[in-house]
């Protein structure tokens, strides 16, 4: 018989972080908060991992700054602004570990860089005795995000890479609101409306005008809940509207609607017993095509204790 040979195909990571803020009262009514954070990666690939497509050691440094400003126009209402950037490492998990989900083959890449991320966000709110509402209209653009692109296909395999796509642009609103309609009973809700497209990728130009894949135009979840003095209750939906499952456009996952549930009964020293039922009318719905279909969960029963520790 054969005898097995130990290989190693990755590497090792450090990352680091610091980071630091300032809050200033510029004006009645007016407040800025300025931070500022560094990070550090080194990435350094085994032997195994060493190709003529990559490897050997990585480094890279980045400054990510936020700004925001706030107004208290009054009592009730508020306006903020803000402007940030953040940055992302790319994984081991990303750089050295392939895998295969029915006839699609996803290949690492140890040529990746980080994503960069620069952003904005506008947002008014209002805070009443019981209500509360909040709009926000936000722009982010990413450069060089991490992303499985298609790299050949045929009838009976798709091979995809993890690839730095180019440029994608998110533009969107979200609306968030929240109520106590009795002393017992509240609410809240929020819908997110968004537009991600890739907007430049100079190694596959056909990709660019395409949605990012696994982000639907439309999100909404909303809950009801309910004290009482023995028993609480609660009632959550969540709804998402079309999207894609890979860069192409070409495998279209479904909009869904999943309703969850939960009672629960307070116990003596901060304990309290609880069943809950996740997608209660079992709904079916797709979340992923690769292109064979893969399902969301199924209903799924849960009973349980919970502890709850007051400061």
């Amino acid at each position: 018989g054969g005898r097995a040979i130990p290989s190693s195909a990755g590497g090792r990571q450090g990352l680091g972080g610091a980071f630091v803020e300032e809050l200033v009262a510029l004006a009645p009514g007016w407040s800025l908060a300025a931070g500022v954070r560094g990070d550090w990666w080194h990435n350094r690939a085994t032997a195994g991992a060493i190709t003529s497509e990559g490897g050997g050691t990585r480094r890279a440094r980045a400054l990510s700054p936020r700004l925001s400003l706030r107004w208290q126009a009054s009592g009730r209402w508020a306006l903020d602004l803000a402007a940030y950037r953040s940055f992302r490492a790319p994984t081991l998990n990303e750089l050295y570990r392939g895998f295969r989900v029915g006839d699609v083959v996803t290949d690492p890449n140890p040529r990746l860089g980080p994503e960069r991320l620069g952003g904005a966000e506008l947002g008014a709110g209002w805070q009443g005795d019981r209500r509360r509402v909040r709009a926000t209209l936000f722009t982010m653009s990413l450069h060089d995000p991490i992303a499985n692109v298609t790299v050949a296909t045929s009838p009976g395999l798709i091979r995809r890479r993890r690839e730095n796509l180019g440029r994608t642009r998110s533009r969107g609103v979200e609306l968030e609101g929240e109520a106590e309609l009795t002393s017992r009973l509240s609410c809240n809700a929020s819908w997110l409306l968004v537009d991600a497209t890739v907007v430049r990728f100079a190694a596959d130009p056909t990709l660019e005008g395409r949605r990012v894949a696994q982000v639907p135009r439309a999100q909404l979840a909303a809950s009801l809940n309910w004290r009482g003095d023995a028993l609480g209750a609660a009632l959550a939906a969540r709804w998402a509207g079309r999207a894609f499952d890979d860069d192409r456009n070409n495998l279209a996952l479904g909009s869904f609607l999943v309703i969850d549930a939960e009672l629960a009964r307070p116990l003596p020293h901060g304990l309290a017993a609880f069943i809950a039922v996740e997608n209660l009318f079992d709904a079916e719905y797709a979340v992923g095509r690769t292109p064979v279909e893969t399902v969301g969960a199924p209903r799924l029963l849960r009973l349980g204790l919970r502890l709850h520790r007051r400061g």
